[in-house]
């Protein structure tokens, strides 16, 4: 399986080319930073997994989105192939949206 994560803050001009662009994945996750405009809905409609967290800096904003895709497929991989990811658990206040399959 490939994941196919994309980040975003009020993308909806440019996120139904980018979600055309990745349709051919069966697991396309939308990291939202609480847009204003209609990029979650949009995602939705295109069936996407949709995670909001507010943006603090690039560095955690990355490394949560890699925890939290990760988190969701650890059931799928080996510890061994998990390995090769490294970061580092921000934590920090967020809301989880599901649309579709997990």
């Amino acid at each position: 399986m490939i994941s196919i994560l994309i980040l975003t803050l009020n993308e909806e001009a440019n996120l139904p080319g980018c979600l055309e662009s990745v349709a051919w994945s069966d697991d396309v996750v939308v990291f939202d930073s609480f847009s204003t405009d209609r990029t979650v809905e949009i995602a939705r409609a295109a069936g996407a997994w949709v995670v909001q967290r507010q943006f603090d800096n690039w560095s955690a904003h990355q490394s949560w989105a890699v925890e939290t895709l990760r988190s969701r497929i650890a059931g799928s991989i080996t510890p061994m192939r998990m390995s090769g990811f490294p970061f580092a658990w921000q934590g920090s206040p967020c809301s989880y949206s599901k649309t579709g399959s997990p």
